[in-house]
Formats: C-alpha cells, structure tokens, sequence
C-alpha cells in the first residue's frame, strides 16, 4: 500500500505534499513520465484467475497500482505519446511501452486521484466551467466566444462604457509580440498576449491581420480583489489579491503581488465546493472577482492550479489538506 505521485522531479507542490506524508510515515512512489529512469522497468497484467498488476523499478522496489491508497497527479499523462522524429519500429515500441504502462492506472479507483487525469481533460473546458456555475447559482461574467470578428465588434460596443476583456479558451503556451511568438515568462507587453487576460480594443487591430481563430471576450467586471479559492474535497482555502490602481488586469503579471487569507460566504464557498464535484474533481484552484458591490463573480477553476504561493504568502494549509486526502480517499 502506497501513494503514487506523477509529476515531474522538480516540482516543488508536489515536494510540499511528500514531505507531509513522509512525515506521516506513508510509503511513497513517485514517477516522472519525463525521465526513463524514473519508470518502471517491468510491467505484468495478468487477467486469470483475477486481475493483477505491477510495476518494478529501477531501485528494487515494486508496486501494484491498483492497490494504492491515494495518487496525486501533476502530469498530463494521459497526453503521452511517442516521440514523433523516432523510426516507425522504434514509435511502435514507445506507443506499446506507454499502453501498457497506463493500463493499470486506468483501473485505479477515480475517488483516489487527485486529480483522475482523464477525467481532469474534460473538466479543463472554461465555457463547459461557466455552464456548470451558472447552473449553481454562481454569479459568472457575460461573454462571447466567436469565430466572426464582426460578432466581437459588436460586442465591444455593446459594453462600450464597462469595457471588455480578451482571454485565452484554452491553455495552449503559446504568446504572439510583433507577430513573433515568445515564451510566456517573457510577456510584459500591455496589449494582449496570450495566455493572459488583458483589456479588448478593436481600435488597436489590424484588420487586415484578424484570422478567424476562435476568440473569447468577457465582461470586464471593475474589481476589488481577486480571489484564489482553492478546493480540496469539502475543504476550500481562499486568498485575496487587492485590485489598485494601476494593476495588470490579470493579476498573475503582477510582480509582487499583494496575498492575504480571505474568508468566502460560506454560501459561495459551499457553491465552489459543489461545482468541484460536479466536475468529479477532488481538487481545483477557483478564480472569482469581487466586484466593487461586494459581490463574486466566478471566472474558471485551474484543475491543476499551483497553490504554494496563496499557501506561503496566506498562510493557508493546502499542502496538508491534500496530503491528509491522499490518506484519505472518499469510498466510490
């Protein structure tokens, strides 16, 4: 009996978690799909007379996965594939090795993942998001996904004194500055970089350059903080960035961000909670605004957010908390 974590060997959220179940004296695997070494180096499925599975590694040790008590998960391993400059034998192979090796994670009971990366592929979806919240009672921003510029033209104008927002629909690293795409750290531009949200003026496009790329305008909301409401199981840990003069509509290009624990309605809190599950997630990281009314409006949940920064800079124990439900899974 063990806890699996796939992530990579330098993560440090995935660091702060193994120390507390080290801690706690819990039997750890951890595997870094990046890294051959890190993988097992057998792998045994046997059907008859029941199923069984395991892995061997490099150092000795074994494990059946499908009798792990928990598995906290921060890599796409269900986007794995061969490396596409490989040989056609030597593809086939690598596809055959990467089958086998997700088989028996297949099986492992979703109510022990944190988060059941197939399933965290459907979830990661900010428009299938903002219909569940809606659908909760959360408070979510209007907006407009089209392919037609002349529908975002429109609907700039129609929240012409509000202003609107341009953001990313999905999570692809890509940023174009001056026609010329650079690395995400690298962004410091005011105009709209992807994957930051940023302020929309149609007045700064060249027409002539406007392709039919699906886009995503919101309702900019006038803010006074930003909230980072991170849910784990029935738990919810809140911080709040204050929104002043000056800042960067989104908050996470703010150097020094400014972070202190915040304490949700427990109406919204609990809302966040369900929308959580709904998902049939047991962990995302909630973005909500509140607005200069006091009220929340919910943006989207990062089903793989960071959390180190709202936990040091608040104070806030999420490291803990998903240690404690990896030891812990709820019965399914």
């Amino acid at each position: 009996m063990a806890v699996l974590v796939i992530a990579l060997k330098h993560d440090l959220h995935s660091d702060a978690v193994v120390d507390h179940l080290s801690r706690h004296g819990v039997p750890i695997v951890r595997i870094d799909p990046t890294e051959s070494c890190s993988l097992p180096t057998a792998i045994k499925i046997i059907s008859e007379p029941i199923f069984q599975t395991s892995y061997d590694f490099e150092c000795g040790q074994g494990l059946d996965p499908t009798l792990v008590t928990g598995v906290l998960c921060r890599f796409a391993i269900n986007s794995l594939v061969p490396a596409p400059e490989s040989q056609p034998l030597e593809r086939f192979s690598e596809a055959e090795r990467i089958a086998a090796f997700l088989s028996p994670l297949r099986m492992i009971n979703p109510a022990c993942w944190i988060n059941d990366p197939w399933v965290e592929e459907r979830s990661d979806c900010r428009v299938f998001q903002a219909f569940l919240a809606r659908s909760l009672g959360l408070n979510v921003p209007e907006f407009l996904v089209s392919t037609c510029y002349e529908d975002l033209i429109s609907f700039e104008h129609r929240h012409k004194h509000s202003g609107v927002v341009i953001k990313t629909i999905s999570d692809a690293p890509l940023a174009e500055v001056e026609r010329e795409f650079i690395a995400p750290e690298e962004l410091q531009a005011t105009e709209f970089n992807a994957p930051y949200t940023a302020d929309f003026s149609s007045s700064v496009i060249n027409r002539s350059l406007v392709d039919s790329s699906p886009t995503l305008l919101q309702l900019r909301i006038p803010k006074k903080a930003d909230i980072r409401a991170t849910v784990v199981d029935q738990h919810i840990f809140a911080a709040a960035m204050p929104f002043h003069f000056g800042s960067p509509v989104d908050f996470r290009q703010e150097l020094n961000v400014e972070v202190h624990a915040f304490e949700l309605p427990s109406e919204i809190a609990q809302k966040l909670v369900e929308l959580v599950a709904r998902l049939r997630l047991r962990f995302a990281s909630c973005d909500l605004i509140l607005d200069q009314s006091d009220g929340f409006q919910f943006l989207e949940a990062n089903v793989s957010g960071n959390w180190l920064w709202t936990e040091q800079g608040a104070g806030l124990p999420i490291s803990i908390a998903i240690a404690k439900a990896l030891m812990n899974p709820p019965s399914q």
